[in-house]
């Protein structure tokens, strides 16, 4: 009770009371209590403000609530002083995390621990300052530090000039960063000007040239791309993700006017054609002119209907189309007056053609036509005049070679005419008839076709074959007796053929024999014959009346086929006519026509009177069509043509990319409108696909490449997560091999796809097997250091007692056993104050004064351990412990915070460790009470 009423007023209830206590405490060690552990937020905001040590600040428990208070008094104490700031790495840290741009300029040039003010070097940004601190301060290393981060090119320069050879190190760094500028500058106005280049691009129609520019830029910045600014770098993402926009636009419009573009091509070069023929004639008639003055007007026509294509283009197409329209309509004027000129000539000559035409010639007409040429006047055009004489020329001498030809065909047929006669006057001195009628009648039909006799000669012919008539009839009258056995015969032959099993084409064949042998005997006797051919030819009939019902249905299926091929050519005739030829459909139309040729080649035959008729209208119904779709296939056979021209010249290019999706757009592009011939498609169709399959095969071994140099880079990573696992089954983990290992991971290829995830995850995986192994490593080495502790303080607990005890020896082997307790590294501040311990005890130097206070904080520690890990307490400190479990349940509310009771015991440890000796009874009271904290500090780490 006594004690309680008799308690300091900083343990007073009233927190006034308390605050005003804290004004006339000096005691560092209960400021620092109630700093971390008073139930008032405003007591210890006080306590914060009356701490004078920067090592006592230090200990201060953060709280976010007071952190601003903890960082001011903080301010404040090393503005007045920090010499022992290389003793206390923790005053660099706390200045990091502050922060504090005035602060850091005092620390900076006033500071007296040289480890601060490097800190603090660190932290500023202000240029002036930097370049102060690389004049003002004495510590190489932080002169250096100062420099390398000055960035500012006068105070460099001036900075150089004041530091002169005071420091050459530095100097050099200076100089250094100076020339890394320049460059940095240097790589930054090449970037700009990269970049400017690449903003230039895609702005015309020459996508394809722009986009091996940009290719070109592309490699050019990656040379560089690790030497130039952040902001140049997004600038140039920026700019290069702009063109590619544009160049796809002008590759996507390219793309849809190329077959406009190909189509008004076409169109030129059949005008410039057109014109070339029209150049290498001379004259044309009215009729033609007008002809191909309406061809013009459909060229024109076919113009007008093509979309329009860009401006520029557009103009370079329409100049060249109408000048050769131009041209060509003058030169239909020019040959239409050059045949005006040459009228009368041409009728000339087209009475000569009228001459080489006629059957048979008279000398007087070709004289005449002769004659008439010589009248006319040729033109003053040599070069039409030339055309003109060789013209008539040429046909004059057909003529007079016809004229030869004509006198030699009637010299050699009177003379044949002569033979016959001699031959029929001397077998008929013979009383033989013999071929005497048939070479009369050779004889007549030759003197009708012998052109040119004269009177005279036909005379004497006819007087002669007069002369053999009355003996001719004579022998005929014995000749008819024996023509009519023979045709007898013929006739019983007949009768029995129709009894007979023929096949129809035999009996045909035989019906038809028995027919040809009675016409040769009428030949041998025409006059005979009359009163038996009745018999003959209804015994024929009769024979051949079995094969009219086949042949009837022959020529009923002939009839049909007529009937499918007068269809088809009316269908035809339609489709003509009702298609729109002005806005065509020429996939549909050129299918269709396909099928109209195919029906015809499939349909059967027909009778040889009906085909001609049919046929001739088959071909004028395909005419129609084909002066239709002639054009469109002679542009699709161009525009083909140019696809495998373009893929030919591709072949090679430099841009795989771009030839590829050329050849792709070329596959889409080359389908025709309106086919050609089937071995003309077969052709191109070889053609266009070689030169497509040259550039796929050239993709197919850059894939094959890629494929291989893919391989590489999977072994390569399948080899880093190999090392990565070896890693992890190491007693001892490098941190070095780590970093290298991730850094190899990091440098190496990336690789995309499934197995590029794969590889990821296996990486993953083994680096998270590293981080375990890591870990463990950590906690065997935390587990091996807390038994050091352990035992380092129990050999000075021991130790300690020693001395105290009377009559008690100590080991002579103490300082070797301390050696080897030593072999386990500790933090700085512990093995500072155990060796201490241990030098005083060794010494048997052990200040009695401080045994007390000792003793105190020893137990006020271990009470705050055996209530962090909930170990029973002796029972003279239940009273203590319950105040101080209560204390600390205030503050866990107030502050929201429970911390890591591990790391907080462990904390408590070394501060246990730190403290100096106690007196002997007490001190193995505290040994024992600590030994059983140790073994459970153990074995919660080893769980």
């Amino acid at each position: 009770m006594l004690g309680n009423l008799f308690k300091p007023k900083w343990q007073h209830k009233n927190k006034a009371v308390r605050i005003a206590a804290i004004k006339s405490l000096r005691d560092k060690t209960i400021l620092l209590e109630m700093a971390n552990n008073d139930a008032s937020h405003d007591v210890r905001r006080e306590a914060i403000r009356h701490i004078d040590s920067l090592p006592v600040i230090l200990k201060v428990r953060n709280d976010h609530r007071l952190q601003g208070d903890i960082d001011i008094r903080f301010s404040t104490l090393l503005e007045q002083g920090a010499d022992d700031a290389d003793d206390h790495p923790e005053i660099s840290q706390r200045l990091k995390r502050i922060n504090n741009p005035v602060l850091n300029k005092k620390m900076a040039l006033a500071a007296n621990a040289v480890a601060l003010r490097r800190t603090a070097i660190e932290l500023i940004d202000s240029q002036p300052v930097l370049a102060e601190c690389v004049i003002s301060d004495n510590n190489a290393d932080n002169r250096l530090l100062a420099a390398s981060q000055l960035t500012d090119e006068a105070l460099i320069r001036s900075t150089l000039k004041q530091l002169g050879r005071k420091d050459k190190r530095t100097a050099q760094a200076l100089r250094q960063h100076l020339a890394a500028r320049k460059q940095a500058e240097e790589a930054d106005s090449q970037a700009q000007a990269l970049i400017q280049s690449v903003e230039s691009l895609g702005h015309d129609e020459h996508w394809q040239r722009d986009q091996t520019r940009l290719n070109t830029l592309r490699n050019q910045w990656e040379e560089r791309s690790d030497q130039v600014s952040d902001a140049l770098l997004k600038r140039w993402e920026q700019s290069t993700q702009a063109a590619d926009q544009r160049l796809d636009i002008q590759r996507q419009q390219v793309a849809a006017q190329q077959p406009i573009q190909a189509a008004k091509i076409s169109q030129c070069e059949l005008i410039e054609g057109f014109l070339q023929q029209l150049q290498q004639r001379q004259r044309i008639s009215e009729h033609e002119a007008v002809e191909l003055g309406a061809t013009l007007d459909v060229f024109l026509q076919d113009w007008d209907d093509i979309e329009g294509l860009p401006e520029a283009m557009e103009v370079t197409l329409a100049n060249r189309f109408h000048q050769g329209l131009h041209r060509a309509r003058q030169q239909i004027e020019t040959l239409q007056k050059n045949a005006q000129k040459t009228r009368y000539l041409e009728q000339i000559i087209h009475r000569a053609e009228g001459l080489c035409k006629a059957k048979s010639l008279r000398e007087s007409a070709v004289v005449k036509l002769d004659e008439d040429w010589s009248k006319q006047k040729l033109p003053a055009d040599p070069v039409l005049a030339e055309e003109y004489r060789q013209h008539f020329s040429r046909v004059m001498n057909q003529l007079k070679y016809r004229l030869e030809k004509q006198d030699k065909a009637r010299a050699s047929g009177l003379k044949k005419v002569e033979g016959w006669l001699s031959d029929i006057e001397e077998t008929l001195a013979q009383d033989k008839l013999g071929d005497a009628v048939q070479l009369q009648r050779k004889i007549d039909q030759t003197l009708k076709s012998l052109p040119g006799l004269t009177p005279q000669q036909r005379s004497g012919i006819d007087q002669r074959l007069h002369d053999c008539v009355p003996k001719i009839r004579q022998l005929q009258g014995w000749r008819h007796w024996g023509t009519d056995q023979a045709r007898e015969a013929l006739v019983a032959e007949a009768i029995e053929l129709k009894a007979q099993d023929h096949s129809v084409a035999d009996r045909a064949k035989a019906v038809r024999d028995l027919r040809q042998r009675w016409k040769s005997l009428g030949e041998i006797d025409p006059a005979a014959g009359n009163a038996q051919w009745k018999q003959f030819d209804e015994a024929c009939s009769a024979a051949y009346a079995l094969c009219q019902s086949h042949y009837d249905e022959e020529a009923k299926k002939r009839q049909q086929h007529l009937a499918q091929r007068v269809r088809l050519c009316e269908q035809m005739e339609a489709f003509e006519k009702e298609t729109d030829w002005s806005s065509p459909d020429w996939r549909s139309i050129d299918k269709q026509y396909n099928q109209f040729r195919n029906q015809w080649r499939q349909s059967g035959a027909v009778a040889r009177k009906d085909w001609k008729a049919i046929f001739e209208r088959y071909k004028k119904a395909e005419a129609a069509l084909e002066s239709h779709v002639e054009n469109e296939r002679r542009v699709n056979l161009q525009r083909r043509q140019g696809l495998i021209e373009k893929l030919e010249g591709l072949k090679d290019h430099e841009d795989l990319a771009e030839a590829i999706q050329a050849a792709k757009d070329a596959q889409r592009a080359w389908q025709p409108t309106v086919m050609a011939r089937r071995s003309e498609e077969q052709k191109m169709w070889k053609r266009f696909r070689a030169a497509a399959d040259a550039i796929f095969d050239r993709e197919t071994q850059r894939r094959e490449s890629a494929s291989a140099a893919e391989r590489s880079d999977i072994e390569q990573k399948e080899k880093i997560i190999t090392m990565l696992e070896q890693l992890s089954e190491k007693e001892t983990l490098s941190g070095s091999e780590l970093a290298d290992t991730k850094q190899a991971w990091l440098d190496s290829a990336n690789i995309r796809g499934p197995k590029g995830k794969s590889l990821e995850r296996r990486y993953n995986e083994a680096l998270a097997k590293v981080d375990l192994a890591r870990d463990r490593q950590q906690l065997k080495r935390q587990l091996e250091q807390m038994e050091n502790l352990f035992e380092r303080q129990q050999f000075l607990d021991q130790l300690e007692m020693a001395i105290q005890t009377p009559d008690q020896t100590i080991d002579a082997d103490i300082e070797q056993t301390w050696s080897s307790l030593q072999a386990v590294a500790q933090p700085a501040a512990v093995d500072q104050a155990m060796a201490l311990r241990f030098e005083q005890a060794a010494k048997g130097t052990i200040d009695n004064a401080s045994l007390p206070a000792n003793e105190q904080q020893r137990a006020a520690l271990l009470l705050a351990l055996e209530i962090l890990l909930d170990l029973d307490s002796p029972a003279e400190y239940a009273q203590q412990r319950m105040e101080h479990q209560v204390a600390r349940l205030a503050n866990a509310m107030n502050s929201g915070e429970k911390g890591d009771q591990i790391e907080l015991s462990h904390q408590k440890i070394s501060n246990y460790c730190q403290q100096g000796p106690a007196a002997l009874e007490p001190l193995k009271e505290l040994s024992k009470r600590f030994q059983v904290i140790a073994d459970q500090m153990v074995s919660e780490l080893k769980l």
